[in-house]
């Protein structure tokens, strides 16, 4: 009489199935607790690029350490201010851009510079003229300087961009791919992403406490 013998694979009473079974005494490794410096420091910074990102997103404007970012037109009230309130017949301190930048501002006094794209760089032009201490950078903002005559200007544009085609003191670019973004020729992201904005600062002391500078 012959014998069957039962075949087994190499782990006895083991379920094999397509998941990997996980032992109930697997230990997990907490997260690694980040030090003082690093959470004093924060983020540090950011490119012009992302802070107008974030501007957008949130519909206003963003500050992230010393710097404010202000978005563009993006509402129908933005539309209209556009065309009532500038470059140089209305009054931008009047537009609802304007006015949210300015409670950002009043809410982060410590804040050196501004940044904005299109209308939002009318906006932090007109900041930084209320407020000489604060330095401004703009992309494609609607400055009427058909004669380039500020040469102390920080602005720049791309070619082809309608918006500040009167402004011929802004550094001119070419966008390398202006049909990738709905706004042409108009978008900031190919000059702004080589721009960086400082974040919070911070040094670590001798006795290990931490300094920031803001």
């Amino acid at each position: 009489m012959t014998k069957r013998r039962r075949r087994e694979g190499r782990h006895p009473g083991r379920i094999l199935t397509g998941k990997p079974q996980t032992s109930s005494l697997e230990v997990v490794e907490p997260a690694k607790k980040k030090s003082l410096l690093e959470r004093a420091a924060g983020e540090g910074p950011i490119s012009d690029a992302e802070g107008l990102a974030r501007a957008y997103s949130q519909g206003d404007a963003y500050t992230h350490g010393g710097t404010t970012y202000i978005a563009g037109s993006h509402t129908a009230r933005d539309w209209w201010d556009d065309v009532t309130k500038v470059p140089f017949w209305g009054d931008v301190r009047k537009s609802e851009r304007y006015q949210q930048a300015d409670k950002a501002l009043k809410a982060n006094p410590k804040v050196t510079r501004v940044v904005g794209h299109s209308l939002g760089g009318a906006v932090a032009l007109e900041a930084q003229k209320q407020n000489p201490k604060l330095a401004s950078r703009t992309y494609g903002a609607p400055v009427f300087d058909p004669l380039g005559l500020d040469s102390k200007a920080e602005r720049y544009r791309n070619v082809g961009d309608p918006v500040s085609i009167f402004d011929r003191s802004a550094k001119k670019s070419i966008h390398p791919h202006p049909f990738s973004s709905f706004s042409g020729p108009h978008d900031y992201s190919n000059i702004a992403a080589s721009h960086m904005s400082e974040g919070t600062a911070a040094m670590e002391n001798q006795d290990k406490t931490v300094s920031i500078t803001e």
